[in-house]
């Protein structure tokens, strides 16, 4: 079960509870209605970052970049039938053409770096890379 948002006044109040150090967290839970827990990290992010807003949770990392997004629904605006195995086919391929592309560009950046801290200049401009 995820969390249940609290609202800012509640938040605003159980600060100003603690503030009066008068109550203990699970008084102001009672009071507030909310949980021990919610108040102990209600005060935690209060005194981590003077404002009472939730945090960011974290979330699990995107596999595919706004790129691969708006290439894809390209496609699919082009050929609405497509289907899922031939969508996830391109994006594979066009991973791997992206991936080889920033391997170039490193090769090339690396020659670069390398002439100019010997006083040699040579820039590669085609190399090729065979993937297996």
């Amino acid at each position: 079960m995820g969390k249940k948002k609290k609202k800012k006044p509640q938040r605003w109040q159980i600060i100003g509870l603690l503030k009066d150090k008068t109550k203990s967290n699970q008084e102001i839970a009672d009071l507030v209605g909310v949980s021990r827990k919610c108040v102990i990290t209600t005060k935690r992010n209060y005194k981590k970052i003077s404002v009472v807003k939730e945090l960011r949770r974290s979330a699990r990392p995107r596999n595919s970049t706004s790129r691969d997004e708006s290439y894809i629904f390209r496609k699919i605006r082009i050929n609405p039938t497509t289907s899922y195995r031939q969508l996830a086919l391109l994006r594979i391929i066009m991973k791997s053409f992206r991936d080889l592309f920033n391997y170039r560009l490193s090769l090339i950046k690396s020659t670069r770096v390398f002439g100019i801290s010997t006083g040699f200049f040579a820039y590669v401009t085609n190399v090729i890379v065979f993937v297996s």
